[in-house]
Parts: C-alpha cells; structure tokens; sequence
C-alpha cells in the first residue's frame, strides 16, 4: 500500500478549512483527481499563510509572489508552481462566491517558463537530398 503523500497530512490539518472549496468544486463538476490536486495544493498555501501570519484578506499581489518564491526555494519546478497558483486562483473564486473576499489576487498570475531553443541549420541541402533522393 502506498504511504500518504506530505499533501494529505496538509490537507487533514486544514480539513475544515477546505470542506466548503470542496463542496464548490464538486457543483463546478471537476473530476476526482482535480479536486484532489486543488485541495492538496490550497492547503499547502493555507500552511504558507499561517507560517507567515496572514489571511486569505491580507493576500495581494506582492504576498503571492513572496508564495511563489517561497515555492521556487523548495526547488518547485514552474509547472507545479503554475499548478498551486491554479489552486489558489480557484480557492479565491470560491471565497468571492460566498461574499468573503471582492478580490482574486491570482485572478492573472502566471509563471513563464523558459523557452526551450530549438536546434538549426542540423542539416544543409546536400545532405538531406543524399539521405532522401525522392526531394
């Protein structure tokens, strides 16, 4: 049997928390292993907040880019770290739909990655018409 993940202990501390986002994503009609990923990864967030002694009505801008560089000193790749920010952009829509918060300070925040060259000039005309003659 695989052990729990470090997620689920999270997720267990923050249970109350999270009972109403998991109701609001059930009725968004989300799959089993997406609402699991968007609980797992909003408790992490939930965990940073209470490290950092806020709430979810402190959180602006600046704060999630202090997130997301807390996320990359964990050595996060910027997928996973895009993922948790979709986690908490969906998090912040569940708060405005019960009227708790006006403001999603993910509602644009995005992670670029970086862009990956592709390799040119591999071949000249020569040698791709001796590989192939068909050309």
């Amino acid at each position: 049997m695989k052990p729990p993940s470090k997620y689920h202990y999270l997720k267990e501390r923050y249970k109350s928390n999270l009972q109403g986002f998991e109701k609001f994503l059930d009725k968004q009609g989300y799959e089993e292993n997406t609402k699991r990923q968007y609980l797992n990864y909003t408790a992490c967030f939930l965990e940073w907040m209470k490290v950092t002694d806020q709430t979810e009505n402190q959180i602006n801008y600046p704060e999630l880019l202090s997130y997301i560089r807390h996320c990359q000193d964990r050595n996060d790749s910027t997928k996973l770290i895009n993922r948790k920010l979709a986690s908490v952009r969906k998090y912040y829509e569940h708060l405005q739909f019960k009227g708790e918060t006006l403001k999603n300070p993910a509602s644009c925040l995005f992670l670029k990655d970086k862009r990956k060259s592709v390799p040119n000039n591999l071949l000249d005309k020569k040698e791709l018409l001796c590989c192939n003659p068909n050309l």
